[in-house]
């Protein structure tokens, strides 16, 4: 810990802290990762806080390094401070480096009391440092923890670029039968639902759901859109965890650099109970929208988008080193991968499918 004290301050913008946002049922315990993407390849330990919400607890003895660390002999340390927060240190004694460019750095387990309804994961106060004793302070980031109930309407993180546009899908996680549904979806300033040549809102219902379904879309007010499913003739979807429609997503070009909220409220579900309907009144889902100054698919860098980025990226993909390669430009889905389907997705664009 001594070496993280006494090295000096640094910036180094391209470096970054992910958190991954994740569901969890009451009484659960489950593993989040914290991800490191550097262009710094000597970094050779950290310090950074942890901020829980309340209900839910974190195990330090089965919180981990991950190996990504060289130093075998490399321990995490994690104590807990006045504010409540949890501080996570570790350093390599014998000053071996970290390993690669991007991925998970530390897993943190934690467990959800039985009352718990969802809340944020914070980390700051980020430091990292080099062999040289050099520290580079990066950005904290936050992520949604909701929580995961056997019926529910659930979206995932989704990365954009102001001025630009990104699909979001929306996902159904049902055990049984459900007839129908509502929600209303809340956007964060300077993002708002695209619409169409004739002015309808680009919501659509994703390949395999069924055209006996109807789906419509209403802006209720500012950043707040009604969304609602039915069947004129009272068809159902089955049990099923996966798309059920999609919204296309407009990022104003003044929309600052970060993360910013997109909730998923109000959303009832339609159920059948014998001969009768009854509701289900799932809980209210919180995501991510990441907005970045990264061009996604401009994987040289050079401010375009063209067939050299996609030779790029199937070189990458099969193994060999490019140079100046961006792997955070390159992962167009936001999966966390990059893989052919990125490589098809930047195709598309390109010859304007």
């Amino acid at each position: 810990m001594a070496l993280l004290m006494l090295c000096v301050s640094n910036a180094t913008l391209a470096d970054n802290i992910e958190v991954e946002g994740f569901s969890i049922k009451q009484g659960e315990k489950k593993t989040f990762a914290i991800n490191l993407n550097n262009t710094v390849s000597t970094y050779i330990g950290f310090q950074m806080d942890l901020v829980l919400p309340d209900g839910l607890t974190i195990n330090k003895a089965d919180c981990s390094l991950t190996a990504r660390f060289s130093d075998a002999s490399q321990t995490l340390t994690i104590g807990k401070q006045e504010d409540g927060s949890y501080r996570l240190v570790s350093t390599s004694m014998s000053l071996k480096p970290i390993t690669g460019t991007n991925g998970a750095v530390v897993n943190v387990s934690v467990t959800a009391s039985e009352d718990f309804s969802g809340g944020t994961v914070e980390v700051r106060n980020v430091k990292f440092v080099d062999a040289n004793g050099v520290k580079t302070i990066l950005d904290g980031a936050t992520a949604a923890v909701n929580v995961d109930v056997a019926n529910c309407m659930y979206i995932e993180a989704v990365k954009g670029r102001a001025g630009g546009s990104v699909v979001l899908p929306v996902k159904m996680k049902c055990d049984e039968d459900i007839y129908g549904f509502q929600l209303d979806f809340v956007l964060p300033d300077g993002v708002s639902v695209a619409t169409d040549a004739n002015g309808g809102y680009q919501v659509s219902l994703v390949s395999g759901i069924g055209n006996q379904f109807s789906l419509v879309a209403n802006k209720r007010s500012e950043g707040t859109y009604s969304i609602a499913l039915f069947s004129a003739s009272v068809k159902k979807i089955g049990a099923m965890d996966g798309p059920v429609f999609q919204v296309v997503l407009e990022i104003a070009d003044d929309v600052e650099v970060g993360d910013y909220p997109i909730i998923l409220q109000d959303v009832q579900m339609t159920k059948k109970v014998g001969i009768a309907f009854d509701t289900i009144f799932a809980p209210t889902y919180t995501s991510t929208l990441t907005v970045d100054d990264i061009l996604m698919g401009d994987v040289n860098n050079d401010g375009l988008v063209n067939i050299t980025d996609v030779v790029s990226m199937v070189s990458h993909i099969i193994g060999n080193e490019v140079g100046g390669f961006n792997v955070a430009a390159a992962d167009v889905t936001a999966d966390g991968l990059v893989n052919i389907t990125d490589v098809v997705t930047v195709l598309y664009s390109i010859i304007g499918q």
